[in-house]
């Protein structure tokens, strides 16, 4: 076990399992495991931050921020497309700066659920959308993954994948896709999800571990 993989499980340990407090505290918390923040773009007035959270990523990671920028029923002024790099190997820091407004860098690998406690952390958008490395998405996914938060109780969502290329993986990962039907899920697994960032930041229902 390195160094960082002991500091990472003590902190997992001394801590809550979940963030508490304002966004400062959220900052406090994972400012020992962040390298840097990089600001590539200024985003005005974000109506939505969609998350990438990558590690090892391939160059699928560059057409799925393609895929977000390209969003129907959106300007450049009101999307901001985050990525919290666990340690990106394909693509070269200028075509991250060319692809991504907001870049977190982190000193190791984090889970997903720390990834978007993190976002929730540094972005201002009322609504969060973390997405896979490897993930495509419709032209108007957002557009119409937005519409179930006209529903004031709707807290968090989260939607439905299906394989490209491997014909039987949508099938053998089961909370992929889950049918037709609205039914209860995990928020702490890959995949996509929108959540509300003021419930998150109030809760902290992301746990660490």
């Amino acid at each position: 076990m390195t160094h960082e993989e002991r500091a990472w499980r003590d902190f997992l340990h001394q801590t809550p399992s979940h963030p508490e407090g304002d966004v400062e505290a959220w900052r406090r918390r994972y400012a020992p495991f962040v390298d840097a923040v990089l600001r590539h773009r200024v985003v005005s007035s974000p109506k939505v931050c969609a998350v990438i959270i990558g590690w090892r990523s391939t160059r699928d990671l560059l057409e799925s921020a393609r895929c977000i920028r390209a969003q129907s029923g959106f300007s450049e002024d009101d999307l901001e497309i985050l990525l919290v790099n666990n340690g990106e190997r394909e693509p070269s820091p200028s075509e991250l700066e060319a692809h991504f407004d907001l870049e977190v860098k982190m000193k190791r690998n984090v889970s997903p659920s720390p990834g978007r406690n993190i976002a929730a952390a540094w972005t201002s958008a009322p609504y969060i959308a973390s997405l896979d490395d490897d993930g495509m998405i419709a032209p108007n996914y957002l557009e119409t993954a937005l519409r179930y938060f006209e529903d004031p109780l709707v807290a968090a969502v989260r939607t439905r994948i299906v394989a490209r290329k491997h014909r039987y993986f949508t099938t053998l990962a089961e909370h992929y896709d889950r049918g037709d039907e609205v039914v209860a899920d995990d928020l702490i697994t890959e995949g996509s999800a929108i959540l509300r960032r003021y419930v998150l930041l109030e809760v902290g229902v992301l746990r660490d571990s």
